[in-house]
């Protein structure tokens, strides 16, 4: 009897006790759900020794200031930055990010827990979760970091002469990830390259070249705008060349050159056509040969006559010269007879000479 009534105040006093046992659980399960964390909706991306801000807050609106805040990266245990109980704490802190974290307390009176991380390293690139809990009620988020290098301000060399225009070289290095580069007219329109090259170096870094041939009159100003495929902001240089050093052609040479080559044509087709002539009269030799003959000869008959025309008639002059210089010595000695007229050696000569022409 006793006992009977032992267990029915137990059962009587247990069952209120799971009653109130099980609503404050479903409370407290009711209010872990009460606020959330929220972070960025996009990678975060910094550049190697600048700082960056990784965004967290919690929703809605609320105070953070007595809630655990831990900002870590694969371990929780060691984390990068722990805020708890109104301070911070450094014991387990990642030995990369001692002195380089700091939460941004100006704001967590409305839940604004964001960390700052400073001269960020290329190592900071990863995945980071912004955790916070407040008794038993927790919540969490996941946002990744892009680390970007930006290497170099772009270098431009005029090369050499290339396709009757001027060969320019734009290079950069110590790029990561990988860059792009890109030429740029005054108006800010791209000018297509003609080769380009990236290569990643012992260090991890990324270094490019990339080229253009420039022509006379159409892009003489031209920039090479190099940037990170993460960032809108890059490197820029310009360049710009005068008109003075491109291929410089005279108008009156290319027209005496055209000229020229039009009469080498000329001049090789008259030699083709006389050859064909001449190997046409050597094949027909036998029937020009007689003609040929008959000219030549007729040629010569003439030449010899007139030469002996032009003889005889320097003879008869020289003759009659002689006569009469024959007749005026017969006067001189006053003889009045005639008598043959004898001349000199060289007049007796000049007549045999042209005896003998007219006879031939």
């Amino acid at each position: 009897m006793t006992s009977s009534l032992w267990y029915s105040s137990m059962a009587s006093t247990s069952i209120p006790g799971l009653i109130i046992f099980c609503t404050s659980f479903y409370i407290q399960k009711l209010e872990s759900a009460q606020f959330s964390v929220i972070g960025p909706d996009q990678p975060v991306t910094a550049v190697v020794g600048q700082d960056i801000i990784l965004s967290c807050h919690l929703s809605p609106r609320m105070s953070a200031e007595n809630m655990e805040v831990r900002w870590f990266q694969n371990n929780f245990e060691t984390y990068v930055h722990l805020y708890r109980d109104g301070r911070d704490y450094y014991e387990q802190q990642m030995p990369k990010y001692q002195k380089r974290t700091e939460l941004l307390k100006d704001g967590i009176m409305d839940g604004n827990i964001s960390l700052k991380i400073l001269n960020i390293e290329r190592a900071d690139e990863g995945q980071y979760n912004c955790f916070v809990q407040d008794g038993i009620t927790h919540d969490e988020t996941i946002l990744d970091l892009h680390v970007a290098v930006l290497g170099s301000v772009p270098l431009i060399s005029v090369e050499d002469y290339q396709d009757g225009g001027i060969h320019v070289v734009c290079q950069s290095a110590g790029w990561f990830p990988e860059p792009k580069l890109v030429w740029r007219d005054p108006s800010g329109q791209h000018l297509p390259s003609v080769s380009e090259t990236k290569a990643q170096k012992d260090n991890g870094l990324f270094e490019a070249a990339t080229s253009i041939v420039i022509k006379e009159y159409t892009n003489s100003s031209l920039s090479c705008w190099i940037r990170d495929k993460y960032l809108s902001q890059g490197k820029e240089s310009a360049v710009y060349i005068s008109d003075q050093f491109f291929p410089w052609v005279n108008p009156w040479m290319v027209a005496l050159i055209v000229i020229l080559v039009i009469l080498s044509g000329f001049l090789v087709l008259i030699i083709y056509f006389c050859k064909l002539r001449t190997s046409s009269i050597i094949l027909n030799l036998p029937t020009y040969l007689p003609f040929c003959l008959s000219v030549h000869c007729l040629y010569t008959i003439n030449t010899i006559g007139v030469e002996k025309r032009r003889h005889l008639s320097r003879a008869g002059k020289n003759c009659a010269s002689c006569g009469e210089r024959e007749s005026d010595s017969g006067s001189r000695h006053g003889s009045s007879f005639p008598h043959p007229v004898r001349g000199s050696k060289k007049c007796d000569m000049e007549r045999d000479t042209e005896a003998s022409a007219q006879q031939s």
